[in-house]
């Protein structure tokens, strides 16, 4: 078993821009306008578990790499940040020995 989760943020990448149409519930007054979230360096830790017994195997960190800004937003989410991901080849090629050698 895999447990990820985002260990750090830290400063501006680049911003994700949003239109109305892309806001999901009732807009408020403000998201007549376009508006940006920042996208944002990130850091993210993996802990890997034995399913069997729970016994940790190992842990790891990985650098946020790619721009995955959110497709919509809800209306309360105008003071979010989105935190860069992972490379999925990256993540896969650290997870691939514990899943290839099930000891």
């Amino acid at each position: 078993m895999v447990c990820e989760h985002l260990k750090s943020v830290g400063k501006r990448v680049t911003l994700c821009d949003y239109r109305v149409s892309q806001i999901i519930g009732t807009p408020s007054p403000e998201a007549i306008r376009p508006f940006s979230i920042p996208a944002v360096d990130a850091k993210y830790a993996y802990t890997v578990y034995e399913a069997r017994t729970g016994r940790l195997v190992k842990t790891f960190t990985l650098p946020g790499k790619e721009i995955r800004c959110p497709r919509n937003l809800r209306d309360y989410q105008r003071n979010v940040v989105a935190p860069l991901r992972p490379d999925d080849d990256e993540r896969d090629w650290r997870l691939r020995p514990f899943i290839e050698d099930p000891r």
